[in-house]
């Protein structure tokens, strides 16, 4: 499963919009492969803003003006931290537009940035609340220089394409059918200062978003260690250790333990992911069986899969597989 998966929705989605405003004709975009891509996406969306003059083309009950976007980036320039960027964004969409608003809650030691669009029925693939989604995982991350760990996707829409699609873009814990759209974080990462300005802002052209192209940030300990997992696997390695990890990093391995410490997560729990994300990526191969997938993701036998999948989400390998295979004909091997 790849970013284009993902890409080639949104981009379907902004052509539909195009169509139904009557402007299917100033799009002269042609598909050359089997799928639109991250480049297709970036010129739909830069072509059908500026044609309705709408940052949310179409989509929304109302209209957002095409340059707003990156006047409420320069505000969020002028914060001293995350949080007052993102309460100063949410402010600034609730006075030029009630086509979408943002709204920073802090609960304890975690904290939710929740994406309301009222009106779906003009966006029927919920194309808006995934993008700005997308956008503001990007944009955090960005604004502070460095990764936020146990960042939270959570839509309250049904999931309309395999996992696998949504996990190269908006990471691995993204779960569907919840009480709201939201990013769901420790919050104390809104204590983080930010450390960009407008020179950084003219580089970003964060308008032109392209997933394939991850801005750049400090990464966490978590996802270096993730990353190097997930290579594991892949090459069918033997898992690495802890004092393997360290050694392939430079470093000792209780800088490591401290590292991941601070970021609030363990070791077990980078592996676990690892393995869930080798699991997403595989499970709508139906070339592989379960069995196999099991391998691949450094289980012994399929039983200890079994249990790690109901740990994770409460399905089952076979629950997953044929959830997302359900736009699909292709038989499910078990």
């Amino acid at each position: 499963m790849s970013t284009n998966d993902l890409m080639h929705h949104f981009t379907a989605a902004l052509l539909e919009s195009a169509s139904r405003n009557g402007l299917a004709s100033t799009l002269p975009l042609s598909l050359s492969t089997g799928k639109w891509n991250g480049a297709d996406f970036v010129k739909a969306m830069h072509d059908l803003g500026h044609t309705l003059e709408d940052a949310f083309f179409g989509l929304a009950r109302s209209r957002c003006p095409i340059g707003a976007t990156r006047f409420g980036m320069e505000m969020m320039l002028l914060s001293g931290t995350l949080g007052e960027a993102l309460d100063r964004y949410g402010r600034f969409y609730a006075v030029v537009t009630d086509g979408l608003t943002l709204n920073l809650e802090v609960r304890g030691a975690t904290a939710q940035l929740v994406i309301d669009v009222p009106a779906p029925s003009n966006d029927p693939r919920f194309f808006l609340s995934e993008w700005y989604a997308a956008r503001l995982l990007s944009l955090a991350h960005w604004l502070i220089g460095q990764e936020i760990p146990q960042m939270e996707v959570e839509f309250a829409h049904r999931r309309q394409l395999a996992p696998g699609a949504y996990t190269a873009v908006l990471g691995e814990k993204v779960h569907f059918d919840r009480p709201a759209d939201r990013l769901v974080f420790p919050s104390r990462y809104l204590l983080r200062p930010v450390i960009r300005d407008i020179k950084d802002l003219k580089a970003l052209a964060l308008n032109d978003f392209d997933p394939e192209h991850r801005r750049t940030v400090n990464r966490s300990w978590s996802s270096l260690l993730k990353s190097s997992l997930r290579a594991s696997l892949r090459g069918e390695a033997v898992m690495p250790t802890m004092e393997d990890l360290a050694r392939e990093f430079g470093v000792c391995s209780q800088t490591l333990r401290r590292g991941l410490k601070a970021e609030g997560v363990s070791y077990r729990e980078v592996k676990a992911e690892a393995r869930q994300e080798v699991v997403l990526s595989k499970i709508t191969d139906t070339s592989l069986t379960l069995g196999e997938i099991s391998i691949l993701a450094g289980f012994a036998e399929s039983n200890g899969l079994v249990r790690a999948m109901r740990s994770w989400n409460g399905f089952s390998l076979t629950e997953l597989r044929r959830s997302a295979l359900d736009e699909t004909d292709e038989p499910a091997r078990d």
